[in-house]
């Protein structure tokens, strides 16, 4: 190291050293001792104090025991009680001296004869259902304070083994420091500690550094450099440091305030199920202060089942999932049980341990009601009968938004082919009618109306429904949507319309067969000689107009089938091994049956009397079949007789009679059809037209 020089000021600077030093170890020696007499009187109390906290302990605790217990026939358990009091490290002899009729005895436990300082003797009190003026017996203790002694002088001894210790390394710190002079650096410390508030050194600031060579320190010019930049280091530091803690603080505060200000309830609980932090929203859910709260078990506040589940919640984070959302119940002050909806998020230190759980709730009460509510209501328009339909007015041309299965059964349609889509698609091409007529104007003024609609399903079947249609509001009175009910009436309207159909019918029929009933007594007296075959002829063609109305009145007025009627006026007269039918389904309008049912008996009857069915060889063959025609269905029926020639009842001779004259007006005017005659080698082929559709004059 290089050798320096210290100008005449340095020798009084090391004197003022050294004379600091001895006042600094005097001043440790000083605090030491004092020191040691606080530390000596204080452990000397606390010592005093515990002996008595336990002579307070036995006289206020184990006498009543010892009392209650000296009158047992069985001495274990009083003399454990004995043995607990014995074991105090200020209690070195116990005796019991029990005066309690039928359990007079003594107990000792400890040595009677070693040394004490003490003696304190406790009256046992008598036990309930006694009464004596004399004591129930004595409790001797003796106290010692050997223990005392000992902990005050091995506590000495610690601290003053401590204290010297401390001023032996103090003295032999400061020895060695001013031994290396480096009391001519301090003054670039103190500058710097004065910087970071810690100038304890009241020493001048002008010292300087007297290097004889300032471009080659020594070793000491180094480390007073270190020293410089490692107090500059720490002084920057510790500014940054602070400007750290007052950011957090800040920080701190600020996320403080937003936790406070949350509407949601906010709870933090230790691992252990215990709360650390609650906010204000969740104390005035609660009705309770937050000091009630903290250090509180959440059990206070959850059923035995929930409190399990949050448990189970807890058990199941892991640091990769550390976030769980769940429904669990609280128990309400006043409100009894309400449903919280919590996301819980778990936090975990370092090494991977669960240190705290913050949960974030709302409470989801009225909202749960009103979800089971609106269950139970989709639940109930789900399973009516009914057919129910939501539109909403607020959408382009009012479109259908809903429609529960009982609309799809009915309407034959889905629910996605309805959705979307004005109910109006189902009118198809009949769309004139005067309930749809009455809606339009009801969802135009915004009412109610109830009507009678005419439908069509999916697969083109018509049906009616009885619809009722009203607006639904908001809270504000505004229109949001129209609920339309629907009821299938299909049936009803039919069966109202068959009921129609058999009064008007039936008012044309009386008419029809009284008119009818005439002109066949007419005609019929016009075309016999003999009252005889009046009577014979007369007769079978009311059976033949009987008939009709008997099977329009099995299929109740609303229509007969061909090939029944054909094989009721046909099989009743001749065996149907003569008689051949043949034809597709066709079911005949009310007012064709009785107009061709005594057709068919006029060309049987014929052919009974003058045709085939004359010869028991001959037969004969009726066919129909069905011409689609623009203005509706036709039929045509076609009567074929096949009589051998030898019989000679088809020789071409027979002219129309009264019964040919009354086929003609019965299909011309009754059915406003055409029939055809024509006589070959064979017999008699006629051809009747009928028109079976309701889109003609009636006659």
């Amino acid at each position: 190291m290089n050798q320096t020089t210290l100008d005449n000021s340095s020798p009084k600077y090391a004197g003022l050293s050294r004379r600091v030093l001895l006042y600094v170890v005097l001043c440790s020696i000083a605090l030491a001792g004092v020191s040691f007499v606080i530390h000596y009187f204080h452990v000397r109390n606390l010592f005093f104090r515990t002996v008595a906290d336990q002579l307070q302990l036995i006289e206020n605790g184990f006498l009543q025991a010892v009392a209650t217990e000296a009158r047992d026939d069985n001495h274990l358990e009083l003399y454990l009680f004995l043995r607990v009091v014995s074991e105090f490290s200020s209690i070195s002899y116990v005796k019991v001296d029990s005066k309690i009729p039928g359990n007079e005895r003594v107990i000792e436990i400890g040595d009677a004869s070693s040394a004490y300082d003490d003696v304190r003797r406790y009256t046992l009190p008598w036990p309930k259902g006694y009464m004596s003026e004399e004591p129930a017996g004595t409790l001797t203790v003796h106290v010692t304070y050997d223990a005392i002694r000992k902990a005050m002088h091995e506590e000495s001894v610690y601290f003053l083994g401590f204290s010297l210790l401390f001023m032996l390394l103090l003295s032999g710190l400061y020895f060695s420091i001013f031994r290396l002079s480096v009391t001519r650096y301090l003054s670039y410390m103190a500058h710097h500690l004065k910087q970071i508030n810690i100038n304890n050194l009241n020493l001048p600031m002008g010292w300087q550094r007297l290097a004889r060579h300032p471009t080659h320190p020594d070793e000491l010019d180094i480390i007073a450099q270190r020293i410089d930049e490692l107090c500059s280091n720490l002084h920057r530091e510790i500014n940054q440091r602070e400007s750290m803690l007052q950011e957090v603080h800040a920080s701190k505060e600020f996320y403080q305030q937003i936790v406070e200000d949350q509407t949601e309830l906010i709870i933090r609980f230790t691992p252990s199920i215990e709360i650390t932090f609650v906010n204000q929203a969740f104390c005035k859910f609660l009705g309770v202060s937050r000091e009630q709260l903290i250090g509180e078990g959440l059990h206070r506040f959850f059923m035995f089942r929930e409190l399990d589940h949050l448990r189970k919640i807890v058990d199941r984070f892991t640091p990769e999932n550390n976030v769980s959302q769940d429904d669990i119940a609280i128990i309400h002050p006043s409100l009894g049980v309400c449903l919280i909806s919590w996301k819980s998020r778990a936090f975990y230190d370092d090494e991977g341990t669960l240190t705290l759980i913050q949960a974030t709730g709302r409470d989801i009460t009225d909202l749960a009601k009103t979800l089971q509510n609106l269950k139970l209501l989709n639940k109930a328009i789900e399973s009516a009968p009914y057919g129910i339909a939501i539109t909403d007015p607020k959408q382009p041309d009012n479109p259908a938004v809903y429609v529960n299965p009982a609309f799809e059964k009915i309407s034959g349609y889905k629910s996605s082919e309805i959705i979307g889509k004005n109910m109006r698609f189902m009118h198809r091409d009949d769309s004139n009618q005067p309930g749809i007529n009455k809606l339009r104007q009801a969802i135009k003024h915004q009412t109610q109306s109830e009507v009678l609609v005419r439908n069509y399903r999916k697969d083109g079947s018509q049906f009616w429904v009885e619809m009722i249609v009203a607006p639904m509001h908001d809270q504000g009175g505004q229109i949001t949507h129209f609920i339309s009910i629907q009821t299938d009436v299909t049936e009803r309207v039919n069966a109202n319309e068959r009921q129609q159909l058999l009064v008007n019918e039936l008012d044309h029929r009386v008419k029809n067969v009284l008119a009818t009933v005439l002109a066949l007594c007419s005609q019929t007296v016009r075309s016999t000689d003999d009252i005889k075959t009046f009577q014979k002829v007369y007769t079978g063609r009311l059976h033949a107009l009987a008939r009709a109305h008997e099977v329009l009145a099995k299929e109740k007025w609303a229509g007969t089938s061909i090939h029944q009627l054909v094989e009721l006026i046909l099989g009743c007269e001749v065996n149907h091994e003569h008689i051949r039918v043949a034809g597709p389904p066709v079911k005949l309008l009310p007012r064709l049956s009785s107009p061709l049912s005594m057709t068919l008996h006029e060309l049987l009857t014929n052919a009974m009397k003058y045709g085939a069915l004359k010869n028991p060889d001959g037969s004969v063959r009726v066919t129909w079949e069905v011409q689609a025609m623009p203005e509706g269905q036709v039929v045509k029926l076609f009567w074929r007789e096949d009589c051998p020639r030898e019989c000679g009842c088809c020789d071409g001779s027979h002219q129309p009679g009264t019964g040919m004259k009354l086929i003609k007006g019965l299909v011309e005017y009754e059915m406003n059809g055409t029939v055809d005659f024509s006589f070959t080698e064979n017999g008699l082929e006629c051809s009747l037209s009928i028109p079976n559709h309701p889109n003609i004059s009636k006659s």
